[in-house]
């Protein structure tokens, strides 16, 4: 595999299958006192519990993660709620013929990584994106393709390896690759693979460390060795995941949290 790039396998049946922004983790029958925004108050005080050590959840160089998380990626969050833009998982298949939505976003996401990572060889993208064991999660506004990442699920080594990451020059700064990565995130924790690796260039070194990726690797060497290919001048980063946080509702949650430590309880609970 490549080194990942970031500018400025589990084989599932849909491959178009649309990211849900509270998968995986929502009570939507069940009643509790829910705080503005409708998050949990249980929910917000058991993530709290598991991460009041950041640096042994997210590795040695993330000490000022949550205060920057907790903003980077609101914006994009919004967005995904109004509908402006949506998260797609989706691959070639081997067994089914894509539809033409798919062959459409699979063409789109190949252009952003061309047109993002010029040092890439335009046809080892091409190949990746469209190889049947590779699949990417696709950041769709208005229709197009604006960014995506593609990865490799390994589930019997307990880990995926991230290939390409990229947004589109003009969509940049908008939050959108943390929202993207978070989303990932997501996607791994249902199909219980709780660790990432990938070959960072320096470009891509910065935006990995914001996403809670480190050098101190907690899979075992045996498990990846042979499995993916160390490329000379790139940063072997990985990043183990806390199945208990929704990643994509980490950034409310810890302003939530701040409330419930500085409101009174009347000024946090709504019917």
């Amino acid at each position: 595999m490549s080194p990942a790039s970031k500018s400025a396998s589990g084989q599932d049946q849909n491959l178009g299958e649309k990211r849900k922004n509270n998968e995986g983790y929502s009570a939507e029958n069940v009643k509790k006192p829910r705080v503005i925004g409708d998050i949990p108050v249980e929910l917000i005080n058991e993530v709290m519990s598991t991460i009041t050590d950041p640096t042994a959840m997210l590795g040695p160089e993330q000490t000022n993660f949550l205060s920057a998380h907790s903003a980077r990626d609101e914006a994009a969050r919004l967005e995904e709620r109004r509908g402006v833009i949506e998260f797609h998982v989706v691959g070639n298949s081997l067994n089914q013929k894509p539809n033409k939505k798919i062959m459409m976003w699979l063409v789109g996401l190949q252009n952003v990584f061309s047109h993002q990572l010029p040092r890439m060889p335009k046809e080892y993208i091409t190949r990746l994106v469209f190889d049947p064991k590779h699949k990417t999660l696709a950041l769709i506004k208005d229709g197009r393709v604006i960014g995506g990442i593609c990865f490799r699920m390994f589930p019997s080594q307990g880990f995926t390896e991230i290939v390409f990451c990229a947004v589109t020059s003009n969509e940049q700064v908008k939050g959108y690759g943390t929202h993207l990565m978070n989303h990932l995130k997501e996607y791994h924790i249902k199909h219980n693979i709780l660790n990432f690796l990938t070959y960072a260039d320096e470009y891509a070194i910065g935006y990995f460390k914001k996403q809670g990726f480190s050098k101190d690797i907690k899979v075992p060497k045996a498990k990846y060795v042979g499995y993916i290919k160390d490329y000379e001048g790139a940063t072997l980063m990985g990043c183990e995941l806390n199945p208990k946080i929704p990643y994509t509702e980490f950034s409310v949650i810890i302003k939530k949290q701040k409330e419930v430590k500085s409101d009174p309880p009347h000024k946090i609970y709504t019917n």
